[in-house]
């Protein structure tokens, strides 16, 4: 099953989205009022809420966050796209690592990776098929950091294509064996879905970062879009770094034909330095691209957010404020 078309960024300009914060909005406190007192704040209404499954639920019943919430409702009452990021984890207390579920080791949830992924699969079906939604799904997200845990190269390709490939639904059976791969480790099934768009994603600069991050490819027909996590420091050689990473990232995805994102970026909070510069670093790097699809603004920790009522990093507010009524976003 071939990879869909993403939407054109010519009748889109750059779309923005928000990892919200509910404790923003003390009437609403919930990711839907987050994502609200967000828009108040910067004047702007996201076109993507960005949320996060909760690793220790099964999501079998509903696909839940990590606020014990049904992601697809708060959506829902958003009036928003879903942006999807997609974790797994290992049962760590048992003493499982990332490489034990190839085997088949259980989950947080309890639950092999394979029923847990198609237990979100299904949950998203149902919701691009009620809606018409396109959604991005990012996973096994920022790969090339030391707390990643996400394995080497070998074993993260391997899981990005299995998971992948029951994402997509259809005949996932069918695909892994023509795969090589080990049989499915579930018996439900779900219909194919092509509205579900692929995101691949290191993080760009920091400290002890894996520097062969083009190791984790795992293939042209496997991504859809490509992305780099940015916190721009207030150290001017730390910055540098990271926005030549950021620079070489965006070549990756020009040269293997992809359109660029940055699922995550917000200021850096080093010692609250909440000055404004190095985010309209960021901000005036994004506009100067033309091959940005979209962009997600993280909120959901109180040390990153900008729309608090307690308003604390105001000159961060009106920066933001004043970018996102500029044309090139949407």
């Amino acid at each position: 099953m071939a990879l869909g078309a993403g939407p054109s960024f010519a009748a889109t300009g750059i779309r923005t989205g928000v990892h919200p914060l509910p404790w923003a909005n003390p009437t609403n406190p919930t990711v839907a009022g987050g994502f609200e007192a967000f828009a108040r704040g910067v004047r702007h209404r996201p076109f993507y809420l960005a949320d996060w499954n909760h690793t220790y639920l099964s999501q079998r019943d509903t696909l839940t966050n990590w606020f014990n919430e049904d992601i697809l409702s708060q959506v829902a009452n958003a009036g928003a796209h879903l942006f999807f990021n997609m974790e797994i984890e290992p049962a760590f207390d048992a003493g499982y690592v990332y490489a034990d579920l190839w085997d088949g080791a259980p989950t947080q949830s309890g639950e092999n990776s394979d029923q847990y992924v198609m237990n979100i699969t299904k949950h998203l079906k149902a919701w691009t098929r009620s809606t018409g939604h396109i959604v991005p799904v990012r996973l096994l997200h920022e790969f090339n950091a030391p707390f990643s845990g996400w394995g080497v190269p070998d074993y993260m390709k391997r899981y990005w294509k299995r998971w992948v490939t029951i994402l997509k639904g259809g005949d996932v059976a069918g695909r892994l064996e023509a795969m090589g791969q080990p049989p499915l480790r579930t018996s439900d099934t779900v219909a194919a879905n092509d509205n579900l768009r692929f995101v691949w994603c290191p993080l760009a600069g920091g400290p002890n970062l894996n520097p062969a991050w083009r190791d984790f490819w795992p293939g042209d027909r496997w991504v859809n879009y490509v992305g780099a996590d940015i916190y721009p420091s207030s150290y001017p050689d730390r910055r540098a770094a990271q926005f030549q990473m950021l620079g070489e990232v965006h070549t990756f995805a020009a040269k293997h034909r992809k359109r660029f994102c940055i699922p995550e970026f917000n200021w850096g909070t080093h010692k609250e330095d909440d000055r404004p510069y190095p985010v309209k670093h960021l901000l005036d790097w994004i506009i100067a691209r033309a091959n940005v699809e979209f962009i997600a603004q993280f909120e959901c920790r109180v040390e990153f957010c900008v729309t608090l009522l307690s308003d604390p990093h105001p000159e961060l507010r009106k920066l933001y404020t004043a970018y996102y009524a500029k044309s090139n976003f949407s």
